[in-house]
């Protein structure tokens, strides 16, 4: 069977590849376009899924060379060129299912327009480069970076700079250059660090060099190098040509001061103003604003600055940037010649986030400093940034912190204040599952709301509070002063919750459960104090709830032993709550096998109730096929295997046709109907109960209990017992069915990304891990690891990149994709990176970055 479903869940991972890519079945039928490939479409195509992918009328479609037929004779794909400047490459590779078996085909399309363009004009450009070196003022040399030797290969040459025509040799390069005064001081460093680069197997170097001839006047000259090697990688020499630009930045001085100012006043800055520093005079400021200011004309530096401190907040009385005359002065004589700012301004009665950029540059003529400053108003920005900020870190039903925040935040003080008194508090309503229940979910909402309330009122000081998951809260208290008054607080918590009333819950009693663990220097890590509190919350739980228990070493640990002896000579009622222990065996227990867990949770029902016999039959309804899951009998049943017959469940599905809900039946030895009878034959019961249910649209489960040697009847209890029991392994059965669907999506998903033919890798905005990535990524970047951080795999850096896209990306908006040309230096490769959000099998909205080598484009 064809995987539809795969395409329709896993559309926008697809479509967020930037190589168009068709999927197709083994008759050539188009199952799944990306965008990208609809992109370069034919208009005329229509609707092409369903269709032969020969609608596309390319050249080769119908011929010998199509691309399939092509892929069958192991030939490599044609260029395939559209409208416009469209070529793409089209590669084609086998999509097959789980089993290894073929079932259609993976067609990627490259596109290799720049790369046939830039062949192109190879061809031209190597004449146009013989032509004009003829007729420019540039030199050819060769460099020896081992002999620190330069020599000119130019002598043909005429035309050349004055500064070096008599010179073809330079004996250790750089440094004889300074010694004889003829390179000023940036230009050495400039000069070794290429040098440096060259002998260090950079392939490509470029600087500009300052350099003075026997009258000491200035030459400027570009320098640009292309290194050769040997067949084993090592630098043979580099051959450079250098340029002189002198004329250039002469005139790029000449303007430099003009072209600043324009740039700040034409920029969307609303206050600009010029100050003559060297002489402590106001130039171009505008008269509206000194008014405003309060400032006469004849204000000095430092009178503008104090003025303007007048007006900040006071948390801003100070601002480095916003320095005295002789401090400004003094930075532009160490080369600091910008100075960037935010503080808060009142403007009309209100306090308003305003950005300050102030740039300082020597004029060319007077010699004098002066520094220009513009001021915009950032408020609607710095408003913009704290909503997502809030959102990005809010739990959005209650308000308090999310999960990962409040892991961060605690895991930041602990490692910020390791000698501080701190006490971390976890919290579970008691019994929230039957407000839902008996409520529904809409006014659970509502008391986690309330909860959360009175936990922010009660916890007021030196707190995070957050909401890690369902109705589990967690408080970190640091900067203690004794535990006491924690517990005390704790305690009292407890005693308000629990006598608080809700209306719309008319009698329901809530209360909660609280862990407390305090802080020692061996617990470093909010995992610690979790584990600590959790115990400590369960031991209050499994004693009488609606208490704080403290955590002490050696305390009984509720998490990791059962509270229930599941020995199997279990016979008697067990202590503690059933449906609870059943819920904590599947859902919460350590194990990885399903089914085992199953098998405990049938054998420990069957002791509980005194039963016999207990089955979980699966029932496919396109085969018609039945088949045991899971089946426990005690010793009086033997180990003869029953028979189970594909009738009882199709009746059970016609009988109960709201399949979507509980089909739930329960019969005592009472009058029968035919299929009741029929059922209580096929497993020889007495008494019987039993629920049927959809896992998807092909799979049913029935889930059976029997006591096979007796007629009873159960109680009210025993009856609502046995239905949440039968209705937490139904939860249990979809979300498993749900696991294994996602994973044979996911494997096959994988599968397709591995045949893209280009690096593709997902990471976590939030910590830059990598959450799944290709073959191709593995080969460029063998040690790259899931769960890793992407920028110390791929560049060896330990911050974030700085070309990186993913700061480019505005919004978490699936539609939003941003593209950037990166040189990678450790693979020596430009990549062309797109990236852009996707939702992710987990649930999570994740970044997908896709990469393609345009080395070839770049030379």
């Amino acid at each position: 069977m064809y995987q539809d479903e795969l395409f329709q869940n896993y559309k926008n991972i697809l479509n967020a590849i930037t190589n168009p890519i068709i999927i197709l079945d083994l008759e050539k039928r188009i199952k799944f376009v990306n965008t990208s490939a609809l992109n370069i479409m034919p208009k005329d195509a229509g609707n092409v899924i369903g269709k032969k992918c020969s609608c596309m009328n390319t050249p080769y479609c119908n011929t010998k060379d199509c691309c399939v037929e092509r892929f069958l004779r192991g030939e490599a794909g044609m260029v395939q060129k559209g409208p416009g400047k469209i070529a793409n490459r089209v590669s084609l590779s086998e999509l097959k299912n789980d089993k290894g078996e073929r079932i259609g085909y993976i067609s990627v399309s490259t596109d290799v327009h720049e790369l046939m363009e830039t062949q192109r004009e190879l061809m031209i450009n190597e004449e146009r480069y013989q032509i004009a070196l003829k007729q420019s003022q540039s030199i050819l040399w060769q460099y020896d970076p081992y002999a620190k030797t330069i020599t000119r290969i130019d002598s043909g040459n005429q035309h050349t700079s004055k500064i070096l025509h008599n010179i073809h040799r330079v004996e250790n390069f750089p440094d004889v250059l300074w010694e004889k005064g003829m390179m000023d001081k940036d230009s050495l460093e400039e000069a070794k660090k290429t040098c440096e680069d060259i002998l260090n197997g950079k392939k490509e170097c470029e600087c500009v060099l300052h350099l003075f001839d026997e009258h000491h006047d200035s030459h400027w000259f570009h320098i640009f190098s292309t290194s050769i090697f040997d067949k084993d990688g090592t630098v043979l020499e580099a051959i450079g040509i250098s340029k002189d630009i002198t004329d250039l930045k002469q005139l790029e001085l000449e303007y430099h001061n003009e072209k600043e100012y324009r740039a700040i006043i034409s920029s969307d800055f609303v206050s600009v103003f010029e100050v003559d520093l060297t002489a402590d005079k106001m130039l171009n400021v505008n008269k509206r604003w000194m008014e405003e200011m309060n400032l006469k004309e004849d204000a000095t530096y430092d009178d503008l600055t104090q003025r303007i401190v007048e007006y900040m907040h006071p948390d801003y009385s100070y601002i480095k940037a916003m320095k005295t005359r002789e401090n400004m002065l003094e930075c532009f004589s160490h080369n600091q010649k910008e100075l960037v700012c935010e503080y808060r301004k009142l403007v009309n009665g209100e306090y308003r986030w305003i950005h300050s950029v102030t740039r300082m540059y020597q004029h060319k003529s007077s010699g004098h400093v002066i520094a220009c400053t513009a001021m915009k108003d950032i408020e609607d920005e710095k408003r913009k940034e704290a909503q997502w900020r809030y959102k990005a870190e809010r739990d959005l039903l209650t308000g308090v912190y999310n999960h990962s925040t409040i892991v961060s935040m605690i895991n930041a003080k602990l490692k910020a204040a390791p000698d501080v008194k701190h006490a971390f508090i976890i919290m579970d309503l008691d019994n929230f599952k039957d407000i839902n229940d008996l409520y529904g979910h809409m006014y659970g909402d509502l008391v986690l709301k309330n909860v959360s309330a009175q936990l922010c009122e009660c916890f007021k000081e030196h707190s995070i509070i957050g909401r890690i998951g369902g109705d589990e809260f967690v408080v970190f208290l640091s900067d203690l002063h004794d535990q006491i008054s924690v517990i005390s607080q704790c305690e009292k918590f407890c005693d308000d919750l629990s006598s608080s009333t809700y209306t719309y819950l008319k009698n329901a009693h809530i209360s909660v459960s609280i862990g407390l663990a305090f802080y020692d220097k061996n617990q470093l890590c909010f995992d610690d104090l979790y584990h600590k509190a959790d115990i400590a919350m369960y031991y209050g739980k499994y004693n009488g709830k609606n208490q704080c228990s403290v955590y002490q070493n050696g305390m009984f640990d509720y998490t990791q032993s059962n509270p229930v002896d599941l020995s199997p000579d279990v016979s008697g009622p067990l202590e503690g709550n059933i449906r609870e222990f059943i819920f904590r065996t599947l859902f919460t227990s350590s194990s990885t096998d399903f089914t085992h867990k199953l098998d405990e949770v049938l054998r420990l029902t069957g002791h509980f109730f005194q039963l016999h016999h207990a089955v979980i039959l699966s029932y496919d309804n396109q085969m018609e096929e039945i088949s045991v899951l899971n089946e426990w009998k005690d010793s009086s049943m033997g180990h003869e295997k029953m028979k189970y017959h594909v009738y009882l469940m199709k009746e059970c599905l016609s009988t109960y046709p709201d399949i979507s809900e509980h089909a739930v039946f329960i019969y005592e030895n009472k009058n029968n109907t035919p299929f009741e009878k029929a059922i209580l034959a096929s497993v020889h019961a007495k008494a019987i109960t039993a629920m049927s249910m959809a896992l998807d649209e092909v799979n049913s489960v029935m889930v059976i209990f029997c006591d096979n040697l007796r007629a009873r009847s159960f109680t009210r209890q025993q009856r609502n017992d046995l239905q949440t029991i039968m209705e937490i392994i139904e939860i249990f059965l979809q979300n498993q069915a749900q696991k294994t669907r996602q994973n044979e999506q996911l494997n096959m998903m994988m599968y397709l990304l591995n045949h893209i033919g280009s690096a593709i890798y997902i990471i976590d905005p939030a910590t830059y891990h990598l959450i799944y990535f290709n073959e191709d990524t593995k080969r460029l970047f063998p040690y790259a690891e899931y769960g890793s951080i992407c920028h110390k795999c791929f560049r060896g850096s330990e911050h974030p990149c700085e070309d990186c896209p993913v700061k480019l990306l505005e919004h978490r908006d699936q539609n939003d994709r941003k593209v950037v040309d990166i040189y990678n230096s450790v693979v020596h490769q430009w990549v062309r990176t797109t990236a852009s959000y996707i939702d992710w099998p987990d649930g999570h909205l994740y970044i997908l970055l896709s990469c393609t080598d345009i080395t070839d484009y770049m030379q």
